[in-house]
């Protein structure tokens, strides 16, 4: 019982601080940020740096939804989709993993405000610019995504602006702000410089 005495012993002020930060370190770890921003592969770098188990919010849902995002969003609608997001994103563990959300959860159903209180969010926030030749890259080799369907290559760019000015208030909120145009090896560098640790 030593160790519950040299915290026991200590101001009531230290206490909870101890607690917090115990806390924190055990924290579920959110990446938030536009499509295509990369936040996928920073959640399974990361988890080889801090051995935690990773979770990809959209392929959760299309788990459990028992079809694609595409085709649930096509035949129930988006604010179904989202609906389903939000319940899904409160049921799963809130310590020792990195989830990796998808490029509105955010935005939607306060979804902010609960990851903000449970865990630790991180924006991987990149210029439009780069966030569309990605886009563009992506379309080429077959990725789907039914938000650009409609967008030509030629307006990609124009369209991610606006799109990502409009959801900017909610990635902006985040604990920490990662440049997604670092090489994923430097992001993963400068996210551990601000993670809690036991040193």
């Amino acid at each position: 019982m030593e160790g519950a005495n040299i915290i026991l012993n200590r101001p009531k002020e230290t206490i909870w601080l101890t607690i917090l930060f115990l806390c924190m370190m055990n924290q579920t770890i959110y990446l938030t940020g536009y499509m295509a921003c990369g936040k996928s592969a920073l959640a399974k770098a990361l988890s080889s740096s801090l051995d935690r188990t990773t979770v990809d919010l959209d392929h959760h849902v299309e788990n459990q939804w028992e079809r694609t995002i595409e085709e649930g969003i096509e035949q129930f609608g988006e604010l179904e989709f989202r609906r389903i997001e939000r319940i899904l994103l409160r049921e799963l563990p809130t310590e020792n993993q990195i989830l990796s959300t998808g490029g509105g959860t955010a935005c939607f159903y306060g979804n902010m405000d609960w990851m903000l209180a449970n865990g630790l969010v991180v924006y991987l926030k990149m210029s439009p610019s780069n966030l569309s030749q990605r886009i563009i890259a992506d379309r080429e080799a077959g990725i789907v995504r039914h938000l650009v369907d409609f967008v030509s290559d030629e307006d990609m760019t124009e369209f991610v602006a606006k799109h990502l000015f409009e959801r900017q208030g909610f990635y902006g909120q985040a604990h920490h702000i990662i440049d997604g145009n670092l090489p994923l090896e430097e992001q993963v560098k400068a996210l551990m410089l601000v993670l809690p640790t036991e040193d």
